[in-house]
């Protein structure tokens, strides 16, 4: 990264810092109460022994846009401000006016993530700056269990979606150093919860949703948060229709004072016909011509191109007080995700004038992924020269997939003028390559409190990876260190600098390459950053960051085979602000500007270029606003802007940048004394024709505007 860069970011995070102070000086009350708001783990009564803090997060009161407390990695039900990484908290009323249906629709208000490969219609395919969000590790349940991410996975029992970015090695194991996607449940809570709600849009989805929560039992021991919904979904594409159902239920059972038992369960089920996508040319003169941006609303694909998936997902966990300074967590979880069949299309060798072409469609049937997770953690606090908090833990990771074998068929198709396509026949047998991945771990970590304003970090994890296939077994057993400092320059305001290594699975080949679902070795990632977080100004809560990561290269090459080849380099700047602007505007906003390169590859061609599918700047700004003399309506606006990206690693085509718009209203009233609200979204107000991801060889289009609407009522 330029000095000038390093300049910029150094400036914002001291100017943050002292905007943070200010802020609260000017408002003394304010930041007297701050301490014991965000009070660290308390001492003892007798002010001789410290004292391990329980922090309770669910029965935590959110309101607005504004987030307290962080539910994922080694910082786990603890302060955001404490936490020394970048996360991003998208809590449940950004979800509700945003209408979010899926995992982007929520994340897209955090900077540096893009879609990847897929226009996201049959599930939500991630980059986290620049780098893909793996399917089976990088994204959590409650901070634990990994789902598998080869589904849409569901918002209406999601209370938040959190981003921590960067590597989560020493915490998560095996992952990519994109960051962690973390799904965190809704709860049954002191209130009882009774909701109905439906959804639609202007091209006849029709989904219908209920939200039922109790505590019972003589002191509210127990809880039940139950939430089903299921109807049909439409999109722009014509004849690409769908239906899915979803259940889920949430139980809790606090047995006494110093045990407590969380359970969750989900059904997911989808079938959905999946539009065809754009394959890219091969390059002449070193350069790829790319066709124009791809008519969503026509179906290139056939009524026959299934997308046909089911996913199940467990997680247990007990947590256990065993005295006053240490508690012990367990947790067990087991999630599954099948598809029964697909049938992925791309457009190959097509004449960029006329539109015709072969549609290379690979058909796989019967494909099953298990996740099983195992995890226990004990926590407690000793006095030893000075005050630690120690974590140590153990965790079990098996990842299993039956690989079954893919079919090809190449049908002559026009993506301008598509035809209906007779289906191909597939053979009676197949064939399986099964994979089993277990990663074992232990870890520790000390957060050492030095004075009442700095604390030093480190930790590490032992990790013990093994990948079998019918064909090989890759083994590799790795320590993964940690390092941070915090300074809490004061209570509502705190400095970090943080160093991590982790060891990443480096990916499976997407579906169109010649090693489709090929899963490459591991390899080790370095994560540095430097970052500023605070809550200074009432209501709001603003952060800033520099990183650096450093890890290897996978990419599609020129033979069409995912492949590893050299390292990568990723560094930037990144910020954001949420929360109360005024009593009547929510805001939330954040941006990033990255300088991405390719180091040390065999292929010299690599060297210097930009990663495929990253963006050198990202940036997404949010408002609600709830004007006081309309009692009960609400207006939000978003833009969301995404640079440009190279279609690959050679840098042979560039998809342009763009700027999507979004605008909404609601109105929220009784009706026969029960509440009730009525709300419309629009998506890409503009209209936008735009190219909406890249990478894996492959190019897809966003969707044209798309009118949504909601109705809620709460009994």
């Amino acid at each position: 990264m330029n000095k000038q860069l390093k300049k910029t970011t150094l400036s914002l995070s001291i100017g943050l810092a002292l905007a943070g102070m200010a802020g609260a000086y000017a408002d003394e009350p304010a930041a007297a109460a701050a301490p014991a708001e965000a009070a660290q783990p308390a001492e003892g009564a007798t002010g001789d022994k410290p004292v391990l803090q329980i922090v309770t997060v669910n029965a935590e009161k959110e309101k607005g846009f504004k987030s307290k407390y962080v539910q994922v990695g080694a910082f786990r039900d603890q302060l955001l401000l404490d936490a020394p990484f970048t996360v991003n908290i998208i809590p449940r009323a950004v979800l509700e006016a945003q209408d979010a249906q899926g995992i982007f629709d929520a994340l897209k208000n955090s900077a540096g993530v893009a879609r990847s490969q897929t226009s996201g219609t049959m599930n939500d395919s991630l980059a986290i700056r620049g780098i893909s969000v793996e399917a089976r590790t990088n994204y959590r349940l409650n901070g634990s269990l990994p789902v598998i991410n080869l589904i849409d996975l569901p918002m209406e029992n999601k209370e938040r979606v959190e981003a921590l970015k960067g590597s989560s090695a020493l915490y998560y194991g095996f992952s990519s150093p994109a960051g962690i996607v973390n799904l965190v449940t809704k709860r049954a809570t002191t209130a009882p919860v009774t909701s109905v709600a439906v959804n639609g849009n202007e091209y006849g989805q029709l989904v219908g949703a209920v939200d039922i929560g109790r505590k019972f039992g003589a002191d509210g021991q127990f809880g039940i948060r139950v939430n089903a919904a299921g109807g049909q979904l439409r999109n722009a594409t014509k004849g690409a229709k769908a239906d899915r159902t979803f259940g889920a239920v949430a139980l809790d059972w606090r047995v006494n004072e110093d045990l407590t038992f969380r359970f969750d369960a989900e059904d997911i089920r989808k079938d959905a016909i999946e539009n065809g996508g754009i394959g890219l040319l091969p390059a002449v003169n070193n350069t790829i011509a790319l066709p124009p941006i791809q008519d969503q609303r026509k179906l290139i694909s056939g009524p026959w191109a299934h997308y046909d998936a089911k996913a199940q997902n467990f997680l247990l966990r007990t947590d256990y007080t065993i005295n006053d300074s240490w508690a012990a967590t367990f947790e067990l979880g087991r999630a599954e995700t099948q598809r029964m069949r697909r049938s992925f299309g791309q457009m190959q060798n097509y004449n960029i004038a006329t539109g015709e072409g072969n549609l290379r469609v690979q058909f796989v049937r019967g494909q099953v992924y298990v996740n099983e997770n195992a995890r226990l953690e004990l926590t407690g606090r000793v006095d030893l020269l000075v005050d630690h908090e120690l974590t140590v833990g153990v965790m079990q990771n098996k990842r299993d997939q039956n690989a079954p074998s893919v079919t090809t068929a190449f049908l002559r198709q026009n993506m301008y003028n598509p035809r209906e396509l007779t289906p191909p026949v597939l053979p009676d047998t197949v064939t399986f390559n099964p994979q089993a991945v277990k990663d074992q771990g232990i870890y520790f970590f000390d957060k050492m409190r030095l004075t009442p304003t700095w604390s030093l970090l480190v930790g590490a994890r032992n990790s013990d990876y093994t990948n079998k296939t019918v064909n090989a077994v890759y083994q590799v057993k790795k320590t993964s260190p940690s390092a941070g400092v915090v300074w809490k320059v004061r209570p509502d305001t705190s400095i970090y600098a943080t160093y991590l290594e982790g060891v990443e699975e480096t990916g499976i080949a997407p579906a169109a390459t010649v090693n489709a679902f090929e899963a490459l070795p591991p390899a080790v990632s370095k994560t540095k950053e430097l970052g500023v977080r605070t809550e200074g100004w009432a209501g709001i809560t603003a952060s800033a960051a520099y990183f650096q990561i450093d890890r290897a290269s996978a990419y599609t090459n020129a033979a069409n085979r995912f492949v590893l080849d050299g390292r990568a380099h990723y560094s930037g700047l990144e910020f954001s602000l949420n929360g109360a602007i005024t009593p009547e505007v929510q805001a939330y906003v954040s941006g990033m500007f990255l300088d991405a390169e390719q180091r040390n590859a065999v292929n010299p061609q690599l060297i210097g270029k930009i990663p495929e599918n990253t963006a050198k700047a990202t940036g997404s700004v949010f408002l609600e606003y709830k004007p006081a003399y309309l009692a009960g309506f609400s207006v939000n606006a978003g833009a969301y802007y995404t640079g440009k990206r190279a279609v690959n690693n050679e840098n042979q085509a560039f998809i342009p940048g763009y700027t999507i718009f979004t605008a909404g209203l609601r109105y929220a009233t009784k009706l026969g004394g029960y509440p009730a609200s009525v709300q419309v979204n629009v998506e890409n107000l503009g209209n936008k024709n735009y190219w909406s991801a890249t990478g894996g060889a492959l190019l897809a289009s966003g969707m044209p505007r798309t009118v949504k609407f909601s109705a809620k009522m709460d009994f």
